[in-house]
Order: C-alpha cells, then structure tokens, then sequence
C-alpha cells in the first residue's frame, strides 16, 4: 500500500529531502554524531510524500557511496539487489534512476545464503574454486535499467541531500554533546 502511495508521487517527492544518518554516517562522512532528517515538509505532504522520500534518501546515500568510490579510483556500472529491499520494485527503480546504473536482480533473492551455499558446493568439492560455483548457481533474473527522464530532478535533490550535511551537522553535534549521545 505504502509503494502505491509513493509511486503516485512525482520524483523528487515535491521538494521534500530525507537524510538517512539514522545511525550517524559511516560512510564516505565518517560522523557518528550526525542524525538523519526530513526537511520541506508542508501540508500538501501525505504519507506517499514521506515514503518516497525515505526511499529516495536512501538513493542518494547509495549515491554518495558510488560517488566516493568514483572520486578512489573505482566506479561502479552496476549494482545486485538482494534482501527485503529487493521485493519493491519502486524502490530499485528508484535506486537504478538515482545512481544512474542498472540494478540486477538474482533467482535466489537472498545473497547470504546463496553465498553459503556457493561456498559448500566449493567446500563439498562440487566445483573447484568460487568463481566457477558462482558463474553456475548465481542466475540474474532481472536488470532495471535507469529511466533517464528522471536524471535532472534526482541530480538536483542529490546535491541538496549531501550539502545538508555541512548545513545540519554542527546543530546535530550540539545537541549530541548536550545530550550525551
């Protein structure tokens, strides 16, 4: 029900930005004091509003990630989709349309355990190292292509994303030394 709200909303969730620090950033900031936020609420936001901000947010950091490891030398053209995450089709879209790569999806959803089972079959002596097991139990299902008509809104909302950080990050730091967090 939520992704059918979300869905309904345009890209960009009509100017509403979601930081996902929840936990701090551990990645490419490296600040654990910094908390996550939702700015450019109004009234005209409901509940889709606000859920595909949240998905949206967690793009950009996805983004900012890929961005870093750009700027190191590595650059990613594509990306595998495993987990909860994984059954939305919404928020790989999203996802897909934020990073600007495509997004594959795998037969076997659960990467974990299909890495466990990838790593037995190696162990068991079914195949001889885990390049081969995987080429033959790994099997991509899916590829989410980025939809390009979105590319201008998401650059837009991705650099307002990471210049929140500079913006917020002292007020967060008070209140985390006021507090004790």
């Amino acid at each position: 029900m939520l992704d059918e709200e979300a869905a309904a909303v345009e890209p960009g969730s009509e100017g509403l930005v979601l930081i996902d620090y929840f936990q701090g950033n551990r990645t490419p900031i490296r600040d654990p004091l910094v908390r996550g936020a939702l700015w450019g609420l109004g009234l005209k936001h409901g509940p889709g509003h606000i859920f595909r901000a949240i998905y949206e947010g967690t793009a950009y950091g996805t983004r900012h990630i890929l961005d870093d490891l750009a700027q190191h030398g590595f650059v990613a053209t594509e990306i595998y989709a495993c987990g909860g995450g994984a059954k939305s089709a919404l928020w790989l879209q999203i996802h897909a349309d934020v990073c600007g790569v495509p997004i594959f999806l795998t037969e076997v959803p659960e990467a974990t355990t299909l890495g466990s089972a990838v790593a037995a079959a190696v162990g068991a002596g079914l195949y001889p190292n885990l390049a081969q097991a995987s080429e033959r139990m790994v099997k991509v299902t899916r590829k989410i292509e980025p939809n390009g008509a979105h590319r201008e809104t998401y650059d837009f909302y991705y650099r307002q994303y990471v210049a929140t950080y500079s913006r917020l990050a002292p007020l967060m730091h008070e209140v985390a030394r006021r507090t004790g967090a």
